[in-house]
């Protein structure tokens, strides 16, 4: 019996198989395992730094900010945002002003003060984010007030809870108010130091020379002379005889003052030089005019 020999093509087919089962283990080999693998993409902002992304580094600088429990806290529409640090809500019936606690703002609004530097920056940023909206007030002593009459309040922006008070410090529209005595001073004072060490808003020093050259120097005060100057008395200035006027009349004989009651108010009186009436009247003995 015969033994079949295999052809050329059924060959050509085992060797294709062959080089296939190959490459596709030399592949397997090549692909790092997958727990070598990221397990999600990198974000942009480390993949290509930009100037306008933030930097994260210098944002994980600020302290945790604890979870504040609002359910039992009052909640009102904001009316107005006065300035930075200052709002009116609709509370109790009525519109009553609020004072945020521990943040101090710079002036827009006082009349005995100029605009200070951010101030309109703050104004803004408090009035983009309250306009309109609800908040959470809760309280360090409730019904405390400054000394204007606001009432002093923490104030949560509602529904997300932002921290208004914290927010302006953080973002450095604002500076911790030291004078008072409140709850977290010290979470302030931190977020303050990092939002000085990052240059933000107020703590920026190019922006405040901007600000300084824009508003234009100070006016000068007149300085007070060190001598007095001696005054000299006027001179006393005679009247020109020939410009005075005085009165007579038709038929009289002497000369008068304007306004001589001698005169009888029936007759007429005529205007005349004074050095022509002496050379041809007497002066009136009543009202004595100029000789």
């Amino acid at each position: 019996m015969k033994t079949a020999r295999p052809t050329f093509g059924a060959l050509l087919a085992v060797t294709a198989l062959l080089l296939v089962g190959w490459i596709s283990d030399s592949s397997a080999v090549a692909q790092p395992p997958p727990a070598q693998l990221p397990r999600y993409p990198l974000p942009p902002a480390q993949l290509l730094p930009s100037a306008n992304t933030p930097d994260e580094a210098a944002e994980d600088k600020h302290p945790d900010i604890p979870k504040r429990d609002l359910s039992k806290a009052e909640i009102c529409p904001v009316l107005n945002v006065v300035d930075g640090d200052t709002i009116t809500v609709y509370r109790n019936g009525q519109a009553e002003t609020i004072r945020l606690i521990g943040v101090d703002t710079p002036e827009t609004n006082d009349p005995r003060k100029e605009i200070q530097f951010y101030g309109e920056e703050a104004s803004t940023f408090s009035s983009n984010l309250l306009k309109g909206e609800q908040v959470y007030l809760t309280f360090e002593r409730p019904g405390e007030k400054d000394k204007y009459a606001r009432t002093l309040a923490h104030v949560y922006r509602a529904p997300d809870g932002l921290w208004v008070n914290l927010e302006l410090i953080r973002q450095g529209y604002g500076q911790v108010y030291l004078d008072a005595a409140f709850h977290d001073k010290a979470l302030f004072l931190a977020c303050q130091d990092a939002a000085k060490e990052t240059e933000k808003g107020l703590w920026d020093p190019k922006r405040k020379m901007e600000f300084e050259i824009t508003k234009g120097p100070a006016a000068i005060p007149s300085p007070t002379p060190l001598w007095k100057p001696t005054e000299v008395p006027a001179k006393e200035v005679k009247p020109d005889p020939q410009k005075i006027t005085v009165y007579v009349t038709y038929r009289g004989s002497t000369y008068h003052r304007a306004g001589c009651q001698y005169p009888s108010r029936y007759m007429t009186t005529i205007s005349i030089d004074l050095e022509e009436a002496k050379r041809r009247y007497t002066p009136c003995s009543k009202c004595k005019p100029p000789e």
